[in-house]
């Protein structure tokens, strides 16, 4: 005796239509209405304000005008941030940016890149900016600060490249202390370095493969094979 004389197959087309189609108010719900991510916190977002209100602009089309019509600070001209909502990035080379640096950017406890070259800034480097804790990449090259160079033996442990290159910095070299652990290139040329560069920094950077003295009055400590 036959039990069953037909077994009735799933509808293959039927299936896919199916999926195909939730698949269609899945991604429409996602674009109507995105996971939201965090802004900037208010801190973080004032630090950057008092940083733009020392600063002068020469280029009409370049004033950093979204940092002014647009609340988020994460959605700012040259500011990345995580996923936090925390800024990790300034990246603002050649905007026509004048007048100083101000020392309020050591608020950004997150920041790994600052990339200010090319520009027309003038005055000292805020030693806050030099010891941040989290800076991987400083470069301020091509601009007009001077002054002297400062700052605590208990500084930075991870910065990796360091240019200053083409300001007018005057006085010895600082020795850089723990900042130079992960040190993999300092530009430091065209600028008004004199004295003794401390030759220590080579040893106490072990990861250092360029390194850029050029056009300084620098005497150099050789150490002795």
């Amino acid at each position: 005796m036959i039990l069953f004389s037909h077994l009735e197959q799933p509808n293959s087309g039927k299936s896919s239509l199916h999926v195909f189609v939730l698949s269609y108010l899945i991604l429409l719900v996602l674009l109507l209405f995105p996971i939201p991510h965090d802004s900037c916190s208010p801190s973080e977002r004032d630090s950057l304000l008092q940083f733009r209100s020392n600063l002068t602009f020469s280029f009409n089309n370049s004033r950093l005008s979204s940092w002014v019509t647009i609340d988020d600070c994460c959605k700012w001209e040259g500011i990345s941030c995580d996923g936090n909502g925390l800024v990790t990035e300034i990246s603002l080379p050649i905007k026509g940016l004048g007048g100083s640096l101000s020392s309020s950017l050591a608020g950004l406890s997150h920041l790994t890149q600052l990339n200010l070259s090319y520009n027309q800034l003038t005055g000292n480097l805020p030693t806050e900016i030099l010891l941040y804790p989290s800076l991987f990449v400083l470069d301020v090259s091509f601009n007009s600060l001077s002054g002297k160079l400062s700052m605590s033996p208990l500084g930075n442990f991870s910065l990796q490249v360091l240019n200053l290159s083409s300001n007018s910095f005057t006085g010895p070299f600082p020795s850089l202390g723990s900042l130079a652990g992960f040190l993999t290139a300092i530009n430091a040329s065209n600028n008004g370095f004199f004295g003794l560069f401390p030759s220590s920094i080579c040893g106490l950077s072990p990861l250092l493969s360029t390194m850029d003295l050029s056009h300084n009055q620098f005497s150099l400590d050789i150490p002795p094979d």
